[in-house]
């Protein structure tokens, strides 16, 4: 029992010591800090902000696209 109990520590260690550090990446550029900063950003990758509606426009993987960065208490959470 008590080797049963060591194995299942080991693992749920060795799965907490594996776990993702990476921040998530878009375009090269961090998905986390504020939302001005990911504008500011995205604008010096030639990305037009059009503050009217909200959102980035440009060019990505060939076609035209509209980005919506998604904030949670001003922190970006994602791009979409």
């Amino acid at each position: 029992m008590k080797k049963l109990l060591a194995l299942a520590a080991a693992i749920l260690f060795s799965g907490a010591v594996c776990a993702q550090n990476d921040v998530t990446k878009f375009l090269g550029i961090p998905v986390d800090g504020t939302k001005s900063e990911m504008i500011q950003k995205l604008e010096e990758k030639g990305y037009r902000y059009n503050s009217q509606n909200d959102f980035l426009e440009g060019e990505f993987n060939g076609r035209d696209v509209h980005i919506y960065i998604g904030t949670n208490n001003n922190k970006v959470y994602r791009i979409f």
